[in-house]
C-alpha cells in the first residue's frame, strides 16, 4: 500500500464527486495520479487534502502586545470587521507569528466551522478521513516586491489566485481575477510598467494579456504540481478538529517506549528496595554489635541509646583520668583552632561547658558555623548579631 492519497477539493465538492488526486509513495514520489470520483480513488496509508477555491480566506492582522492566553479573544474581535458571517462561527488557524515593535503580525487562516465539518464527515464516509487539510490558496509562492502572480489552480473550472508580492491571496474564478487584476493595475497607473507572473494554461495567459493595460510586463511560468506543498501547508486539523485516528497512531507509537520506560521504573524500583532491605540490615547488624559493646564495657547497663551511653562513660573515664572531656574548655578550644578560622577572636568566655569567642561585633561567616557543626559542635552566633561564637559539645541524650 502506498504511502499517501492528496486530494484536491473544490468548494462544490462533495457534489461535484470528481477531484484530482495524487498517489505518493513514502519518499514523496508520484507513482500514479489522475481526476476522479471517490470509487476510483486508489487505497493508502494517509490522506492529505488541499481545499482549492473560496471555501476559506487568508488574512492578516496585527494585534497588540498581550498575554498569549488572551490571543484568541483579540482575534475573534479583530476579525468582526473582515468577515460576513459571525468569528465565533469560523475555525481559525495561525499559520505565522511575526513580533513587531507594536505587537506581533498574524497571518490567519478561516475556514467555516460547518464547512470544515461537513468535508471532514463526508470523506469519513467514504473511510478517507485526512490526517491534514491544508489550503491551495496558501501553496502559492510569494512574488518579488511590487509584482502580482495570478496562477490557475488544479483541475479544469478551478479557481484562480491573486497575489501582490507576500500579501495573503485571494481566490476567484477566472473571469473575476482577470477583471480584478486589470481594474487594479488601471486604476494605480504606476509609473513603470506593471509586472505580473501568470502561472498556468496558455488560455489562462492569452486572457490576461489581452485584458491588462497596453504595456503591462507579463512573465509566464509552467504551473508547478499542484500537491507539491501538501505536506508544507499549515494543518487546520487542530483543537476540535483533530482527528481520532492520529491520537490513536500517536497512542500506538508511543506504546512501546511507554513500555520501555515503565520496566525501567520497575527495575529502578526494585533496585531501590533492595538497596533499601540491605541497608536496614547492616543497620539492624551495627545495632547488635553496638548493644554487644555496651554489654562488654558496662556490665548490667540496659541498651537505650548504646553511642550515646558509650560516649557518656568514656567521658566520664577521661575526666577520672586527668583527661579533657568533650565540653572543656581546652577541647572545645581545640577543636575550633583546628578548623584555621580566618581571624582570631578578642575575648574568651568559658562557662558550664559552654564556650564564647568575642569578635569585637564582627560578622560570624556562615560557611565558618557549617563546617564547626559538621565536626559535631553545636556552634550559634550571639544573639542580635554581636559578633559572639557560641561553641558547645552535642548533648548526649
Amino acid at each position: 500500500m502506498s504511502e499517501t492519497l492528496v486530494l484536491h477539493l473544490e468548494n462544490d465538492w462533495p457534489a461535484t464527486p470528481a477531484a484530482p488526486w495524487v498517489l505518493l509513495d513514502a519518499a514523496g514520489t508520484p507513482v500514479a495520479e489522475g481526476n476522479s470520483t471517490p470509487r476510483q480513488w486508489p487505497q493508502a496509508r494517509r490522506v492529505h487534502v488541499m481545499l482549492g477555491g473560496p471555501q476559506a480566506s487568508w488574512l492578516r492582522l496585527r494585534l497588540p502586545h498581550a498575554p498569549r492566553r488572551d490571543e484568541p479573544r483579540l482575534l475573534a474581535y479583530a476579525l468582526e470587521e473582515q468577515l460576513v458571517h459571525d468569528a465565533d462561527a469560523q475555525h481559525l488557524t495561525v499559520s505565522r507569528r511575526s513580533p513587531r515593535e507594536d505587537g506581533v503580525l498574524l497571518d490567519v487562516l478561516v475556514i467555516a466551522r460547518a464547512r470544515l465539518a461537513a468535508l471532514l464527515a463526508a470523506l469519513e464516509a467514504l473511510g478517507r478521513l485526512p490526517s491534514r487539510v491544508g489550503l491551495a490558496i496558501e501553496a502559492l509562492p510569494s512574488a518579488e516586491s511590487g509584482a502580482w502572480q495570478l496562477a490557475a489552480g488544479a483541475g479544469a473550472g478551478a479557481a484562480c489566485y491573486l497575489r501582490y508580492g507576500d500579501a495573503p491571496a485571494t481566490a476567484h474564478d477566472r473571469n473575476t481575477a482577470i477583471a480584478l487584476l486589470a481594474h487594479l493595475l488601471g486604476r494605480d497607473a504606476p509609473p513603470l510598467p506593471p509586472r505580473v507572473l501568470a502561472t498556468g494554461d496558455d488560455p489562462l495567459v492569452s486572457e490576461l494579456a489581452a485584458a491588462l493595460p497596453p504595456g503591462s510586463e507579463i512573465e509566464t511560468d509552467a504551473p508547478p504540481p499542484w500537491w507539491q506543498d501538501a505536506a508544507r501547508a499549515t494543518n487546520l486539523l487542530h483543537d476540535e478538529f483533530f482527528p481520532s485516528h492520529e491520537r490513536r497512531r500517536w497512542r500506538r507509537a508511543l506504546k512501546g517506549p511507554a513500555v520501555l520506560a515503565g520496566t525501567a521504573l520497575a527495575a529502578l524500583w526494585l533496585a531501590t528496595l533492595a538497596g533499601i532491605v540491605s541497608q536496614r540490615a547492616e543497620l539492624a547488624d551495627l545495632r547488635i554489635r553496638m548493644a554487644r559493646v555496651l554489654a562488654t564495657t558496662l556490665p548490667g547497663t540496659p541498651a537505650i541509646a548504646p553511642a550515646q551511653q558509650l560516649a557518656r562513660a568514656l567521658d566520664q573515664l577521661r575526666a577520672e583520668r586527668g583527661l579533657l572531656r568533650e565540653d572543656d574548655f581546652l577541647g572545645l578550644l581545640q577543636r575550633y583552632a583546628q578548623q584555621a578560622p580566618p581571624s582570631a577572636p578578642v575575648a574568651l568566655r568559658y562557662e558550664h561547658g559552654r564556650l564564647e569567642l568575642d569578635f569585637a561585633g564582627a560578622r560570624i561567616p556562615t560557611d565558618e558555623l557549617e563546617a564547626l557543626r559538621a565536626t559535631g559542635l553545636v556552634a550559634r552566633p550571639g544573639p542580635g548579631g554581636s559578633g559572639v561564637l557560641e561553641l558547645s559539645p552535642v548533648p548526649l541524650r
